[in-house]
């Protein structure tokens, strides 16, 4: 706010006919607000047509034209103007309004959490805005700290004081809850198996189980032992002794108690696995890591290997968790692949069928011709086959990875099957000539020739059967040309010359 300086004036005033006019008393500074921040205001008398002689007298004691104040609450200053010549005297009041705006404050509300400590530090604080300046800060704790930290061991409530630079006040509070506890709950009584009666373990509580309580976490003690310390025994000296663990929350305000009793369980054979191996192959009975030893008969080996000729069990070796030696079994299974590859041929049609019996348990397959890989399956046909002379190769693989592998040669005929030689002698073998066909016919002829060239036989029967009579015969062994000439159903022609001969001697 500025200050107003104001000086009393001397103005020799005359009125037109000559008579002095009458001096003219105002007021400055009159109505003013400030508050405690604001500068000192200026309050003053003007006299206009001022002369010699004026006196004031200010309610303050000051006898000059203006004064300067700065009340700190509302306040009437006056002053009073006279002149003993000019007989006058008038007093004038001033109105200084002091207009300190206000503290207010917010009271505040905290809940600490059931798993949080009592005691634990919490910093607190008031809601407050409005007054002047800096606000100073007087808790009932004797704090005058803006934000200040308490530890509240129950629910409580904080009051404080708050003033600004003017002087006034204002009061607040902070009501802390802390919320209510569970109780905390455990186990009344576990037992631990033990299987090692020389061998000292090491007891604690389990506390996996607990709930309730204050903090988080809990501790455990035994009588005696330090907090979180388990306690070393032999079971076989304390196999019936019972021990008892108290249990704390983390806070350590709430406690219970476990009972932990020993209890005897002999130690489970460890089972050694089965091996599975492919037959006349190398495995390894027992490898270093596994923890089991083979003795075989000389030494004890951590590492052996076997040569897997048929399924068999072996007796192994161990040490348990109670540093015993023990006896176990190990199974080595020997996978034998049994199969008959069989195949069947079509000659006329250069067709091969060939399947495996027992392959069906077999992962994998393949089958080759001639070295070419043509069919993966559990069974092939293959047509159209140009050599005549082939190798077959089969080849299946379990899933161990165990091999079967069968070859077989393959020779391809016309289909037609024409004996050289006859013996019509009596003796019930090979008596007459006879043609024998893969395929069946749609027509047939077949003509026999002697050595003159005489036809001796015909016939359009393929299921014919022809030997030569006494007449035709000279001498123990005969000799005759035939012709053949054949249409399958299938559409293909056959043509066949040839010699038979017959054996006549018995």
């Amino acid at each position: 706010m500025s200050i107003m300086i104001l000086l009393a004036v001397s103005v020799a005033a005359t009125a037109q006919d000559g008579d002095p006019t009458p001096p003219e008393i105002r007021s400055v500074g009159d109505d003013q607000s400030i508050n405690c921040l604001s500068d000192p205001v200026t309050l003053a008398i003007m006299i206009d047509g001022w002369q010699e002689g004026f006196q004031y007298a200010w309610s303050t004691g000051s006898s000059d034209s203006s004064i300067s104040v700065k009340p700190n609450t509302s306040a009437v200053y006056s002053v009073t103007v006279s002149h003993l010549d000019l007989g006058i005297s008038v007093v004038r009041n001033f109105n200084v309004d002091v207009d300190n705006a206000p503290i207010t404050t917010e009271n505040r509300a905290i809940l600490v959490d059931k798993l949080t400590c009592p005691g634990a530090d919490l910093t607190i604080s008031a809601e407050a805005s409005g007054g002047h300046g800096d606000l100073r800060y007087q808790w009932s704790f004797g704090s005058i700290d803006p934000t200040p930290t308490v530890q509240p061991e129950a629910s409580t409530r904080y009051d404080v004081v708050i003033t600004d630079a003017c002087g006034t006040t204002a009061t607040a509070h902070v009501d802390v809850t802390l919320e209510e506890h569970d109780p905390i709950e455990v186990t009344n009584a576990i037992t631990i198996d033990y299987s090692c009666g020389e061998k000292t373990i090491d007891l604690h509580p389990e506390l996996n189980g607990v709930s309730g309580g204050v903090g988080h976490g809990y501790q455990y003690a035994f009588a005696g032992n330090a907090v979180g310390t388990p306690i070393t025994v032999v079971p076989d000296d304390a196999k019936k002794d019972a021990f008892i663990a108290k249990i704390t929350d983390a806070c350590g305000l709430q406690f219970a108690e476990q009972t932990i009793q020993l209890e005897f369980h002999e130690l489970d054979v460890k089972d050694a696995p089965a091996l599975y191996a492919c037959s006349n192959e190398p495995i390894e009975l027992v490898s270093e890591g596994d923890g089991f030893y083979f003795w075989d008969g000389d030494a004890m080996h951590a590492s052996y290997e076997v040569n897997a000729k048929r399924s068999k069990t072996y007796e192994l070796r161990y040490i348990d968790a109670c540093g015993m030696e023990q006896v176990t079994e190990r199974k080595v299974e020997v996978e034998r692949m049994n199969m008959d590859v069989q195949w069947n041929i079509e000659h006329l049609g250069r067709k091969i069928y060939a399947f495996a019996n027992g392959a069906s348990t077999l992962s994998k397959y393949a089958w080759y011709l001639n070295g070419e890989l043509v069919s993966t399956d559990e069974q092939v046909e293959l047509e159209d086959v140009t050599l005549d002379e082939n190798e077959l190769t089969f080849e299946a693989t379990s899933d161990l990875g165990c091999r079967y592998q069968e070859r077989g040669s393959i020779v391809f005929q016309d289909g037609v099957q024409i004996p050289l030689a006859i013996s019509p002698n009596g003796d019930g073998l090979n008596e007459s000539f006879r043609v024998r066909f893969e395929e069946e016919l749609e027509s047939f002829q077949v003509t026999i020739f002697d050595r003159w060239g005489q036809e001796v036989f015909q016939s359009l029967d393929q299921h014919f059967e022809w030997s030569p009579s006494d007449a035709q015969v000279i001498g123990p062994i005969g000799t005759f040309a035939y012709v053949l000439e054949a249409q399958t159903k299938g559409g293909k022609t056959i043509e066949k010359t040839g010699v038979l001969t017959t054996i006549h001697a018995k």
